[in-house]
């Protein structure tokens, strides 16, 4: 009987160090999303390497070489901060830096948008951020092993609302990081390039930065010509891939307004970035589009294109083997697959 009850507390302390070791080993493990409202800190401009909990702006993140943030970004003033507030309009913005610490987190007003989160080797990790009436902190990571870690921070879906961040802040420090010029792509068009993927894999592929300036439901006749001085000529591309015209040819838009509209997009753009080298990707097939007049709104587009100030340095494709019916998300909107075998293949040769 003794035997048998030493046997049965064994086996309970067993189970019970058993448990114990279970619980440790979760809660080690790295956990890439985590939203954590906290109060809110005022950033100072102080070291990069000052104490526990420090604030780091992201303008002085920028600025003194502790990270890098692509993907146009743009600087407001706000009333009781002291430092410029990074904002994006638009998808694949990117934060990316190496830190010392446990934890990362970002002080920014989250509306709901998703983002994608790399750290070290690790695979990325997509999450949403909560839908906040002010500035809060989201935890990107945490419970990880004291010591140097690389952060990837993109913006996937900005939600139809755009992002304000401030600062980060860990606890341990930033570190200083040189980062390494890189060839601006700008992709400049309507929802195909907003949120399906095709400019940030296009630039992945090359390694090149990738500057995602799509919005869903533009035509080119109502809005190429007005967007060039805001959304294109302050980043100064070096390649701009252009794909406009879907929706003016289902919108029946005449052919001889588009092929007009056009051709001025491309003086203007010729005429304000005179280095540049523009790849204009043709209309592609969707449902609902007539494929007896999506023909004519291509051949618009390569008249535009010769009578063009920009002929000498703009080039011109058409994605081939591509169907709506098995390519495409929704109908209209290539899928992930369809992007990263049949367009940026496609793409590729013309940005040589």
């Amino acid at each position: 009987m003794k035997h048998e009850i030493q046997i049965k507390l064994g086996l309970i302390l067993a189970t019970i160090l058993c448990a114990l070791v279970l619980i440790h080993s979760i809660n080690q493990q790295p956990k890439l999303v985590s939203s954590v409202p906290v109060r809110e800190v005022v950033a100072t401009s102080g070291s990069l390497h000052d104490s526990f909990n420090q604030d780091i702006p992201l303008d002085t993140l920028q600025k003194e070489h502790y990270g890098n943030m692509e993907g146009g970004w743009e600087w407001l003033n706000e009333v009781g901060y002291d430092h410029p507030v990074a904002q994006t309009r638009f998808n694949d913005a990117l934060i990316e830096g190496d830190f010392t610490g446990t934890w990362l987190e970002l002080n920014a007003h989250f509306q709901e948008q998703s983002f994608e989160i790399q750290i070290d080797k690790a695979s990325p990790s997509v999450f949403r951020s909560p839908n906040a009436k002010d500035f809060n902190y989201v935890r990107l990571a945490e419970n990880l092993p004291y010591g140097s870690h690389h952060f990837r921070l993109r913006l996937v879906d900005r939600h139809n609302a755009p992002l304000l961040a401030r600062s980060l802040r860990t606890d341990g420090y930033l570190q200083e990081s040189q980062p390494a010029h890189k060839t601006r792509l700008l992709g400049f068009g309507a929802s195909t390039f907003d949120f399906c993927g095709v400019i940030w894999q296009t630039a992945q592929a090359k390694g090149w930065e990738a500057i995602n300036r799509g919005i869903g439901g533009t035509t080119l006749v109502n809005s190429g010509l007005q967007r060039i001085e805001s959304d294109v000529l302050p980043f100064q591309p070096d390649v701009m891939l252009i794909n406009y015209g879907s929706n003016d040819w289902y919108s029946n838009i005449p052919v001889e307004t588009f092929q007009s509209a056009f051709e001025a997009t491309l003086n203007k753009l010729a005429e304000k970035l005179p280095e540049t080298h523009f790849v204009v990707v043709g209309i592609f097939p969707r449902r609902g589009g007539s494929e007896t007049t999506r023909p004519l709104y291509n051949k618009a587009m390569q008249e535009a294109i010769s009578h063009s100030t920009a002929a000498s340095h703009t080039r011109y494709l058409e994605i081939k083997d591509y169907s709506w019916q098995t390519n495409s998300m929704d109908g209209t909107h290539p899928n992930q697959q369809a992007v990263r075998t049949i367009f940026v293949p496609q793409i590729l040769p013309y940005l040589e």
